[in-house]
């Protein structure tokens, strides 16, 4: 996904509160793009209109997603099934009025286990009705590994739109209203099936100047750039997606003296420049300026959102930073915090603590490297910084945070795996593999989970299927301290011959690499892809060396 491919009317027309259908479902782009998601929706009640609406925003968001769908049929019988991306339950809960709750969760959940059983991929199950059913508080439906459940009843009500048009059933072979079809498309098309799919955006840079605001602060000066309401909304939803985990940042071609000013005098903007994770305020170029960004936070501009309104500074940096995702922000900055929100990877089906976690992480960053320098150290922890390392061993509570740390962790991710909640679920209830989670904290913040390790015992050798450690780990020398311990300590370790690792080399995870020839001595070629690295175990029972300034807590 790159830079939006759509002018400033078809930007209000697709971000507008509530869409024109016709508009929509008349809208034209020429030849479709070749399919590169398959969606299978099972169903028993139409979807066609929601699908044709879906793709002017599908368009928009440069993907592709064909959804291969089964018969109208109140069995939801799973037949004729193909591979897929993602497997989708299109339900009308009305269409069962006589049959007990008990039974109608015991269908769907059977109908989940028989798509589980055949496919790993995510479910989603989106079920409407016009009276409320317990489906979505069911224990067992939630017990489902993968499923994700969405009420439209709920999205409805959230919009203020009436959820069927009864009028339409004869007709469209479904119920669901016109203003109904078009937010559904829009939640697929940009939320639901992004999410599921494991896009993430970590970090949203934005610009300045008639983006947080309106006006030139060099122009017109602290108290001359106007914070209109649609702008106070703006900035605001970016404060709230900073409290749940996505980086903010600012790029801005001011002098940095004039933007440190600007925040500390306008006391009425929802941001305050303690909100920016990282402030880039120069006259450098803005792909200069996002580089530097994504240097400070570790991570890979392919999970960056570039916010800014000059359509040159837009095709600049795109031009230059081919991963990179850009979206122009307009006039109006309601329909830049609504392109914002339905932004591919923005929204996420669950938030989770060690996401409000990362954010307050990285901002002590530069406290704890200041630290080490004043002590002359360049990595590992020094006594006075309280390091805990907590260990976990099949802890199912982890099991939607270790997902998704196989899924988007890119530079410390050994054999590139990236399993999915289905597939950590399997492996939690199998004795024969061991799931571990790891824990680091000190006195400057507490990162949370930030390692996962899958190692699968095989007569005498423990096999490594998978290492990751998250970014915001990187640098601080304790990556032996991490890991080996992590190792040692699991049952099956003991006793057994040799440690083998499955290893992938990719484009980015050199710093997992690195790690890995440190250990084992010759260097791993680019050429040795999809191989298996094998160490003899009394080689990490000799670095077992835990740090002295290290509390290890393992359960």
């Amino acid at each position: 996904m790159r830079q939006n491919k759509m002018d400033e009317s078809n930007i209000r027309m697709l971000f507008a509160a509530i869409p024109s259908w016709k508009d929509l479902l008349s809208w034209t782009s020429g030849k479709d793009a070749e399919p590169r998601l398959r969606v299978n929706v099972w169903r028993n009640h139409a979807i066609e209109h929601v699908e044709l609406l879906m793709r002017p925003f599908l368009f928009h968001n440069d993907m592709a997603i064909c959804l291969r769908k089964g018969g109208f049929d109140d069995t939801l019988s799973i037949s004729d099934w193909q591979p897929g991306d993602v497997e989708i339950l299109w339900v009308d809960l009305d269409r069962y009025s006589g049959v007990s709750d008990a039974d109608l969760l015991s269908l769907l959940d059977l109908r989940v286990k028989t798509l589980r059983e055949l496919t790993s991929v995510p479910i989603l199950l989106l079920t409407c009705s016009s009276k409320v059913r317990p489906i979505h508080w069911s224990a067992a439906l939630k017990e489902n590994a993968g499923l994700l459940m969405m009420d439209l009843s709920g999205v409805a009500n959230e919009h203020g739109i009436d959820l069927f048009d009864d009028r339409l059933a004869g007709i469209a072979g479904g119920r669901l209203s016109r203003n109904a079809q078009v937010m559904i498309a829009r939640h697929l098309a940009c939320q639901w099936i992004p999410a599921a799919l494991r896009f993430r955006v970590k970090a949203i840079v934005v610009d300045l100047d008639n983006t947080l605001h309106q006006g030139v602060l060099g122009e017109d000066g602290n108290h001359g750039v106007k914070l209109t309401d649609p702008h106070r909304a703006l900035q605001q939803r970016l404060k709230t997606l900073s409290e749940s985990g996505v980086f903010i940042a600012l790029a801005s071609k001011n002098r940095v003296e004039d933007v440190e000013e600007l925040f500390r005098k306008r006391s009425d903007y929802p941001l305050q420049l303690a909100d920016f994770s990282v402030v880039e305020a120069s006259w450098n170029s803005k792909d200069q300026a996002i580089m530097a960004i994504s240097q400070s936070l570790n991570i890979g501009v392919d999970s960056i959102l570039f916010v800014d309104d000059n359509p040159g500074e837009l095709i600049h940096v795109c031009g230059l930073l081919h991963e990179i995702s850009a979206l122009r922000a307009i006039d109006d900055a309601s329909f830049t915090t609504s392109q914002i929100d339905y932004h591919p990877g923005v929204w996420q089906w669950a938030v989770g603590v060690d996401d409000s976690l990362r954010v307050a992480d990285v901002r002590m960053k530069e406290f704890r490297l200041c630290a080490m320098r004043e002590a002359g150290i360049a990595s590992g922890p020094l006594p006075g910084f309280n390091t805990v390392i907590s260990v976990a061993y099949d802890r199912m509570a982890d099991q939607r945070r270790v997902a998704e740390m196989c899924g988007k962790t890119n530079q410390f991710n050994l054999s590139l795996k990236r399993y999915g909640e289905a597939e950590v679920s399997s492996f939690l209830n199998a004795p024969e593999y061991t799931v571990i989670s790891v824990r680091l904290c000190d006195r400057f913040s507490d990162s949370g989970l930030i390692g996962v390790i899958v190692i699968h015992k095989q007569d005498e050798d423990v096999v490594v299927k998978e290492v990751c450690l998250s970014c915001r780990s990187l640098g601080r020398g304790l990556e032996d301290a991490l890991i080996i311990p992590a190792i040692v300590e699991a049952t099956g370790f003991r006793g057994c011959r040799n440690v083998v690792f499955e290893v992938s080399v990719g484009a980015r995870n050199e710093p997992a690499i690195k790690w890995l020839e440190k250990i084992r001595g010759p260097s791993i070629e680019s050429t040795e892809c999809d191989r298996k690295v094998e160490l003899a175990a009394t080689l990490f029972l000799d670095r077992d060396q835990r740090f002295s300034g290290v509390t290890y807590i393992f359960d």
